[in-house]
């Protein structure tokens, strides 16, 4: 998708904004010495609770939300589409990309990124009233899976 912007989109990895400034015509993303990092008519700020760091988005009424996805083995996932609903589960990955599909997501005020056994649960019991014939596989409270805010 990146690649697709050709050269209306430039990307910026590794770097950090400290301070956003607008002069009139553009904003500027400052790094911690001042130095610019990017600047440009439009600013788009897409880094969820963390826009609020900036004076101007300060005032934001922005918290963080604990999202955790299941990760279910390839087999026990075997579509060919994404399912949405209460939960939503995606096709699984290649096996080179990981070979597993991704199930979720709960939503929490939890602080702690530590994979939970309950909200795994929570993952398979939304698929299930999705698809009531699915079934989680026997070793379902050792999946992996990822949790953020």
């Amino acid at each position: 998708m990146l690649r697709a912007c050709g050269d209306r989109l430039q990307v910026n990895y590794r770097y950090q904004a400290q301070r956003l400034k607008h002069d009139g015509d553009h904003w500027h993303a400052l790094a911690a010495d001042g130095s610019s990092i990017a600047h440009a008519a439009v600013l788009i700020l897409a880094n969820g609770v963390q826009a609020t760091q900036f004076a101007q988005t300060a005032h934001l009424p922005l918290s963080a939300i604990r999202g955790q996805v299941t990760h279910l083995p390839a087999q026990a996932a075997d579509l060919p589409f994404v399912i949405c609903g209460d939960a939503y589960l995606t096709p699984a990955l290649t096996p080179a990309a990981g070979g597993f599909a991704s199930l979720g997501a709960t939503y929490s005020d939890a602080t702690d990124a530590t994979l939970s056994a309950q909200d795994h649960q929570e993952n398979i019991r939304h698929l299930q009233q999705m698809l009531p014939d699915w079934q989680p596989p026997p070793d379902w409270a050792a999946l992996d899976g990822r949790a953020g805010f």
